[in-house]
């Protein structure tokens, strides 16, 4: 159970025990706390009043993350043993960073994901966005990006907007699952220099032949660092003379492995990839699919191909779109 923002004065009451001091000799109570508490156990009597006795327990201060542990730790016993409960958890992990303020129920992948949290392990990695414009840059990595900096208010945690001309990007890095590892810098331009650990990395092709280091994937476009810590402790890195990339809009569609943007808007059943195509299977007279392009400029494409097949005769339509919605005029 999670109390926040409770008064000096909070009561809790159980009005389905219905003990005796002969059936319950003793009272084995846990809590921990972010604040200076006393915690004061009191109870009724026959006649329904309170009894002067009482227990008074002066709580130590405990951090969240200790609270979260405990919780979390909870969770797992309830999932493991109470009946009714098996594969629920009270979230506390959650409402430590944020994400909700109140207990939920979730599923057991969320606990283990929690669990490694708590442990300082995040499986799942972290992301920071920038942007100036409609250019965005985002930093992306395994582990934990601690203390990240572009020179402005904000850390990328939520989109952060950029300085004007090159700007630095400075972040400590957190990766205990490995010595190595490699972080992402997508949408930036080719930068003057990297530092590590306070040291000038080396810029080189392949990155699988330093233990750190970094490379330009003018394809990503973006820059590819390589880092190492033995002990597994932070890496501090320093990205120089940075700029935002040209929005870069996707004009190309293989379709290796989802559907890259287009989404179903008419008689059309879900999509399935199969074999390098998009698989479309009609299911009333006018399907159709769809692709956002914002911001495009058309006028550097001369020409669209499209390559498709079909079992039924008929014909296909393209269509091209401004903010004012589809016509004919606009169509081949």
């Amino acid at each position: 159970m999670v109390l926040r923002g409770f008064g000096p004065a909070a009561t809790l009451v159980n009005e389905e025990l219905d003990l005796t001091a002969e059936q319950c000799p003793w009272l084995s109570l846990e809590a921990l706390s972010t604040e200076p508490t006393v915690l004061t156990v009191m109870w009724r009597n026959e006649e329904e009043t309170y009894s002067k006795e009482r227990a008074r327990v002066r709580l130590v201060p405990a951090t969240e993350t200790e609270v979260s542990t405990v919780l979390t730790v909870s969770g797992w016993r309830q999932q493991q043993e109470k009946e009714g409960y098996q594969g629920l958890y009270p979230d506390s992990w959650s409402m430590l960073t944020g994400d909700i303020f109140w207990g939920l129920m979730l599923g057991p992948l969320r606990l283990v994901r929690n669990q490694l949290a708590l442990d300082g392990c995040y499986p799942e990695g972290d992301t920071r966005l920038f942007r100036r414009g409609d250019a965005l840059v985002a930093l992306l990595g395994p582990g934990r990006f601690e203390e990240v900096s572009a020179g402005v208010p904000g850390d990328g945690s939520r989109i952060t907007d950029l300085p004007n001309g090159r700007f630095d990007l400075e972040f400590r890095h957190r990766f205990r699952n490995h010595s190595n590892c490699y972080v992402a810098l997508v949408g930036a331009t080719d930068p003057g220099e990297v530092k590590i650990d306070g040291v000038l990395a080396e810029r080189v092709t392949d990155l699988d032949t330093v233990e750190q280091g970094w490379m330009w994937s003018p394809s990503m476009p973006g820059v590819v660092m390589r880092l190492h810590s033995s002990a597994k402790a932070p890496v501090s890195v320093q990205v120089s003379g940075l700029n935002t990339h040209p929005a870069v809009h996707q004009t190309r569609w293989m379709f290796d492995a989802d559907p890259e943007g287009w989404t179903v808007e008419n008689d059309l059943a879900a999509f399935e990839i199969r074999n390098g195509a998009l698989v479309c299977v009609p299911t009333g007279g006018d399907p159709f699919l769809t692709v956002r392009l914002a911001g495009l400029d058309a006028k550097k494409f001369a020409r669209v191909r499209i390559r498709y097949r079909t079992r039924q005769n008929g014909s296909m339509q393209l269509f091209w779109s401004p903010p004012t919605g589809y016509s004919a005029e606009r169509s081949v």
